[in-house]
């Protein structure tokens, strides 16, 4: 098939061959049944029991992997100074402030804390 011709799907089409079409789902049918019927005879709490074992396989591996992530880790060394998210973005120290305390800035304090961040 070449590139600039649009795909068919006629071999894909049930229509063309409706017998051969119905003989597929008898037999998907077919095969389903005793799975379907098991299904069907279990009741909440056995379909519930099932899904035990690997939930809690999973919350191991989970919990094994936190517990892991918290030994490594350890403690940080204490710097006494904290970094914060104004900081982190890089607004400069007069702002800050100004964020933290609730402050209105003058016009001049504005004026002069966007010179320090252009320089």
């Amino acid at each position: 098939m070449n590139d600039d011709q649009d795909p068919t799907w006629a071999p894909l089409d049930p229509s063309r061959d409706p017998e051969r079409w119905e003989a597929m789902v008898r037999e998907i049918v077919d095969r389903a049944a005793p799975i379907l019927a098991g299904y069907a005879a279990r009741g909440p709490a056995e379909l519930l029991a099932a899904w035990l074992r690997p939930t809690l396989a999973a919350a191991a591996i989970v919990s094994a992997l936190a517990l892991g992530a918290l030994v490594s880790g350890g403690p940080e060394p204490e710097t006494g100074a904290t970094i914060g998210l104004g900081d982190a973005l890089g607004y400069p120290t007069p702002v800050t402030t100004w964020v933290s305390t609730g402050q209105t800035p003058t016009i001049e304090e504005l004026v002069v804390a966007m010179e320090e961040r252009n320089r």
